[in-house]
């Protein structure tokens, strides 16, 4: 939503920002959103009892797929056996 406000803002194409941020961060901007939400969701999992479903909708993401598959690029798991790790570190310590 913000993007298309900057989109809006600047009377630009949403291609061209996100070739401009592309060049200049080395990341495609969809992917950068993707890691960023995904970051925001590991730290609910982390402090929070909230279900995933719920989480992947706090982050941002419009689809439960997309948020298991950003998460897992991000963290190299799904975010339920995210959850189950960190579940699993409080019990043993």
């Amino acid at each position: 939503q913000r993007q298309m406000c900057i989109r809006a803002d600047f009377n630009v194409s949403e291609c061209y920002i996100s070739r401009i941020f592309a060049q200049k961060f080395k990341i495609n901007l969809r992917n950068y959103l993707g890691l960023i939400r995904a970051e925001y969701a590991a730290n609910l999992i982390r402090t929070t009892d909230e279900n995933i479903t719920l989480i992947s909708q706090l982050s941002g993401f419009d689809s439960q797929r997309t948020f298991n598959r950003m998460f897992k690029a991000a963290y190299g798991r799904t975010p339920k056996e995210y959850k189950n790790n960190i579940n699993q570190f409080i019990k043993e310590g």
